[in-house]
């Protein structure tokens, strides 16, 4: 009988799943057909057929799930096992901060820890900047890193690799922030690996998650192919706890099911009248209560 052995997902392409087993060898497997899917960042069993070959039997229990939405409109998780949300944004595309919000909302509610990085900040004037800063401040109060990045610049890197080091991270942000750039230099070689990939599956692999080993140990999950981030709708009591300023006065309301929207008694909002809660972020849990809770 053979040994259930270790591994983790680096990619999957079609039915076949790229693995890392213990010793850092790689093995093409596939699935058995009753096991969910298999994504990258997940802990598996497998079992070895031939040389560089095997087969999965199971997933191991996950935590830190990413969902993207689906071109049906369903949620699927594309990656498993994070610890650490890397935020993109920059100076170029102009900083939406209802998007940045979306992400850190949903990172906080499958209970990744988000990190936001404002990158290109060399393409900004002092006052420019100023003006980012104004904005970035709030989640700096809210607990939040922020990290202002300059890959030209080598600004702000290396504290960046540090926070990292032994964790799972994954890189969010919309198109153009430049977050294949930090891949480049955050993984030495991540290029040379994705055409070695692609020369391997025939195809461009540019639209499946990657999984990197992070030179101080830890792993990065690149999701190039997830065009629309979002959580699976949720209720909404844990919609507001995801909003990190709303837990001090959660469970102070004068009705145990209140919605934080119209009730009398209701301590977020009488937070949010008080200024203890920002106007911005109490609009933005109403919106996404709205679109996203259950």
């Amino acid at each position: 009988m053979n040994t259930d052995l270790h591994g983790i997902v680096i990619s999957r392409h079609g039915k076949e799943v790229l693995i890392e087993d213990d010793q850092g060898m790689r093995h093409r497997c596939v699935t058995r057909t009753q096991l969910d899917a298999v994504i990258s960042g997940d802990r598996v069993l497998w079992q070895q057929q031939s040389q560089g070959h095997g087969s999965i039997t199971r997933v191991l229990p996950r935590h830190g799930e990413l969902h993207a939405i689906s071109k049906t409109g369903k949620p699927r998780v594309v990656a498993a096992n994070i610890d650490i949300a890397l935020v993109v944004c920059a100076a170029q595309p102009q900083l939406q901060i209802d998007l940045l919000d979306h992400y850190i909302i949903a990172a906080e509610i499958a209970a990744i820890q988000p990190i936001i990085l404002f990158n290109k900040i060399d393409l900004l004037s002092a006052e420019e900047l100023q003006v980012v800063h104004s904005q970035l401040d709030l989640y700096q109060t809210l607990g939040y890193r922020v990290d202002y990045v300059s890959l030209h610049q080598a600004i702000g890197l290396v504290a960046l690799q540090d926070e990292l080091a032994g964790k799972t991270a994954v890189l969010l942000g919309q198109s153009g922030v430049g977050k294949s750039s930090l891949l480049r230099e955050l993984v030495p070689g991540a290029t040379a690996r994705v055409g070695e990939l692609s020369a391997e599956q025939g195809k461009h692999t540019t639209s499946h998650s990657e999984l990197y080993h992070l030179p101080n140990g830890g792993y990065m999950i690149d999701s190039p192919g997830v065009r629309s981030f979002n959580f699976i709708p949720v209720d909404a009591a844990t919609l507001a706890h995801a909003f990190v300023e709303f837990r001090p006065y959660l469970g102070q309301c004068r009705f145990a099911n209140c919605s934080h929207t119209h009730e009398p008694g209701c301590a977020i909002k009488k937070a949010a009248e008080n200024h203890l809660i920002t106007q911005q972020r109490y609009d933005r849990y109403q919106a996404m209560r709205v679109e996203n809770t259950i």
